[in-house]
């Protein structure tokens, strides 16, 4: 039999014919044997009303049927712009019939009476290209993704050598700060973001630098919150919508909110935190990497200025 491997998934076939012995043979002989999903239809009419609804990926239609014609059917599918691949049934080689078919977009005709190995190969002949085209859709799918992805990979890597440069050039200590929980937000693509540094006299975190949230005085103490928590444990905290309700019952509606602490050298400076308002919204392992860099990279550089002692200190309001 000259036949194509299988459908790799369930692909429906929806056969119209108003002769049952013409349906029960293509349906139990031709088609079930090769695993398709299979839809039936008396007459033209019905056929249409299920083309619709349903959306097959393959037709067989008879061409004289009652109530509506298989050609009249196909030219109003052709008008609503559904596009089917068909393969029509005709009692008779007609050419005028074979050109109306080839405009109605079908894509191969069988003469009554046919056996199993003609209606195969018909078969396998109209879902050739359909087939085709669904892979390369996949693939063009695929391919967009991936760069979406690489376009996306690009910007972060721009942005950590943009931020490295900053780091090591800036002599202002807040500018410094701000930067650092703007980049937090770039690189998560999260819709606001704060940074928290250790004041270890006070037992707290103070709010030293935000974006898209307000700068006020704000602090956490060290032995309850979970930003504090973050920097006991040292491990990234992410938080869901009612979550982070419930911690800040004040702020605006919140889909996700994550704590990454800021470490150096084995020593605790602070937590970034992010944050979206999208409920769905959450931050992917990637992003979370991303911040656990930025973290890194932020504690350094804000440790190096401690070091110093030549700037003002991070636990000044």
């Amino acid at each position: 039999m000259a036949q194509e491997e299988g459908p790799s998934s369930r692909e429906c076939v929806l056969v119209v014919d108003d002769a049952s012995s013409i349906r029960d043979f293509i349906t139990e002989y031709i088609l079930a044997p090769r695993g398709f999903e299979i839809l039936t239809a008396t007459d033209g009419l019905e056929g249409l009303r299920l083309a619709f609804d349903k959306q097959p990926d393959l037709m067989i239609v008879d061409v004289q049927m009652p109530n509506m014609d298989g050609l009249e059917m196909l030219r109003r599918l052709q008008l609503r712009r559904i596009i089917i691949p068909a393969i029509l049934i005709t009692a008779h080689s007609s050419e005028k019939v074979a050109i109306e078919a080839l405009r109605m977009g079908v894509r191969d005709y069988v003469l009554k009476p046919f056996d199993v190995k003609e209606m195969d190969e018909a078969i396998d002949r109209a879902l050739r290209e359909s087939r085709l085209m669904g892979a390369h859709g996949e693939l063009r799918q695929q391919l967009e993704e991936q760069e979406r992805y690489l376009r996306r990979l690009t910007q972060q890597v721009n942005a950590l050598y943009s931020l490295s440069r900053m780091i090591a050039t800036t002599t202002d200590f807040d500018a410094l700060l701000q930067r650092l929980a703007e980049a937090a937000a770039f690189l998560s693509r999260a819709d606001q973001s704060a940074l928290f540094l250790l004041d270890e006299s006070r037992g707290q975190l103070l709010m030293r630098a935000a974006h898209n949230a307000p700068l006020k005085p704000a602090s956490f103490p060290l032995n309850a919150s979970p930003a504090a928590h973050v920097l006991r444990t040292l491990q990234t905290t992410v938080l869901d919508s009612n979550a982070a309700r419930q911690l800040m019952p004040e702020a605006p509606p919140l889909g996700t909110l994550a704590y990454v602490p800021m470490v150096a050298n084995t020593r605790r400076i602070g937590v970034l935190s992010v944050a979206t308002y999208a409920q769905k919204q959450t931050f992917s392992q990637g992003d979370r990497r991303l911040l656990t860099i930025l973290g890194g990279m932020a504690a350094q550089a804000i440790l190096s200025r401690q070091l110093d002692g030549g700037n003002r200190r991070p636990s000044e309001p």
